[in-house]
């Protein structure tokens, strides 16, 4: 029996900003466009970076098993962005879903 190929969906990124519900340990509960996505912060994560019910946050991380595995963590109150993974791939992976396209240079004809 074959088994399917894995879906590259899982693999890319993720950002959502929302409203956090409800906390359980290092997961919480982000309500985000009417939809509720659970967040998971990791061990090094929830030492890193606290949540409360109530927080306005923006969440970067990618989809696995049914909820959000955070790289990092941005508090909208303060405006300070935690790093919550320890890999050299969350910091690329981070500044791709928060660094802007660059604009196309044009030559000049001259």
């Amino acid at each position: 029996m074959r088994r399917p190929a894995p879906r590259r969906a899982d693999k890319e990124g993720v950002a959502l900003q929302g409203l956090v519900v409800d906390v359980f340990g290092r997961r919480f509960t982000l309500e985000s466009d009417g939809a509720r996505t659970l967040v998971d912060l990791g061990r090094r994560g929830a030492a890193l970076a606290t949540v409360s019910p109530g927080a306005r946050v923006t969440v970067a991380g990618r989809r696995k098993n049914g909820e959000l595995k955070a790289w990092t963590l941005r508090d909208e109150a303060d405006g300070r962005t935690h790093a919550l993974r320890k890999s050299k791939r969350v910091a690329k992976r981070g500044a791709q879903l928060s660094a802007p396209a660059p604009e196309p240079t044009h030559a000049d004809p001259l």
